[in-house]
């Protein structure tokens, strides 16, 4: 089996020092990545329904166009992304956590891939320094196109290679219309996740049954179930288990509150701590596991969310500094402000395992051990939360919520009683 690693560009070489200097700052690369994850979440999650994204996807982005900045636009971004790795710290600990995945990944018989590139207008320049960063921290390579006279084509080949680098589940990341005679530069990033489970589920124990979406209204799904040690934890609230992909070091997590409505008041409470918190509980135990099969494709315009981040000086026509990236800062026309951020992310859960996938597009334009017992039963039969991670960093590559299931065809249900 062919295994895709991430797509890195080879590394400038650098003394010894400055490959541990990066692998130190990891840790506070991925607990700055957990915050940035429950931030977005809690935003996004303010509307109903079913949710999904990939934090790890946007902080590539979104970390790309960091590299660019200056003044206060770079100090916004910086406080978002990862306060204290500043400067160059900041790529050089993504590329190490990066390159940390892909060997994980590879090891362990999964498929993750991620990939990054720039598309920059035919002709106009851009930043030699600028352009290595990206590529040294982000494996970014650049491409030229020509938004002014052919946007359409431009968009047809920044989502053909979204597609591409996807497998196919992200096909039509940047719409008609985005991309327009003003854009100037496209930084894109793609995540493809695909894995087996460590203990498969039987398809013979898949059955109909009843989720109760919103908390009160029964809609027929799939179920999967199985008996086996799973990570697991409880509490007066809620149930949280954790099912391993093969190799063990990625994982998928559920966190489902005990009140079929529970939810929402579960998700007011949630902080990276208590997100830390969760996770820090699950211990192995036998359980019995009952999960929905889900398929998920959300797509998001993200500007209004990265503002309440406190991201407005680089969406600022007037106030933005992307000088770093073509040398030029406003009033000059030829000054660049991002002008839209674009989000998308599929995941399908099923008997043998996990895909997901994700995209983000930065646009920018020009200014112009236990005694014996039952095992507990988890059944995932109402709105939860769920992530997935690398155990080993504790990474968050994927964070959602499942509340609204398409109905499944017929009438069995076995697993009711």
């Amino acid at each position: 089996m062919k295994i895709p690693i991430l797509v890195l560009a080879p590394l400038l070489a650098a003394p010894a020092f400055a490959a541990d200097a990066a692998q130190a700052d990891v840790p506070a690369l991925v607990r700055a990545q957990t915050r940035f994850a429950v931030s977005v979440y809690r935003r996004l999650g303010a509307a109903p329904g079913d949710l999904f994204f990939s934090p790890y996807s946007v902080f590539a982005a979104l970390g790309m166009t960091y590299d660019g900045a200056g003044g206060r636009t770079r100090a916004e971004i910086e406080k978002v992304l990862a306060p204290g790795l500043s400067g160059e710290r900041l790529g050089a600990a993504f590329a190490r956590l990066d390159r940390e995945l892909a060997e994980r990944a590879a090891d362990d018989g999964c498929s993750l891939s991620v990939a990054n590139a720039l598309w920059g207008q035919r002709g106009a320049r851009f930043r030699a320094p600028f352009l290595a960063r990206v590529r040294q921290g982000y494996g970014a390579g650049f491409r030229p196109a020509d938004f002014e006279r052919d946007p359409e084509g431009a968009r047809a080949a920044v989502n053909a290679w979204v597609s591409r680098e996807t497998r196919g589940r992200i096909g039509d990341l940047v719409g008609r219309g985005v991309f327009d005679r003003d854009t100037r530069l496209a930084l894109v990033d793609a995540v493809y996740f695909h894995a087996r489970w460590q203990s498969a589920f039987e398809r013979r124990n898949t059955a109909d049954g009843a989720f109760y979406a919103d908390g009160r209204r029964a809609v027929r799904v799939p179920f999967m179930a199985q008996t086996e040690t799973f990570g697991y934890a409880e509490t007066p609230e809620l149930q949280e288990i954790e099912l391993p992909y093969r190799g063990g070091d990625f994982s998928f997590v559920v966190v489902l509150p005990r009140a079929r409505a529970g939810l929402p008041a579960l998700e007011r409470g949630l902080t990276p701590a208590v997100l830390s918190g969760w996770l820090a509980r699950l211990s192995p135990r036998e359980v019995e596991a009952i999960l929905p099969k889900l398929e998920l494709k959300r797509s998001f315009r993200l500007d209004a969310v990265l503002k309440s981040l406190g991201l407005g000086a680089a969406f600022s026509r007037a106030n933005a500094d992307f000088s770093g990236i073509n040398g030029r800062r406003a009033p000059d026309p030829k000054a660049l402000y991002l002008s839209a951020a674009l989000h998308e992310a599929y995941v399908s859960v099923d008997e043998e395992g996990t895909t997901a996938a994700a995209a983000t597009a930065m646009l920018m334009r020009g200014v112009g051990a236990m005694r014996e017992e039952l095992p507990p039963v988890f059944r995932a039969d109402h709105p939860f939360l769920f992530l997935i991670r690398d155990r080993r960093s504790g990474a968050i590559l994927f964070l959602g919520r499942f509340s609204e299931p398409r109905r499944a065809r017929g009438s069995k249900d076995p697993l009711a009683s």
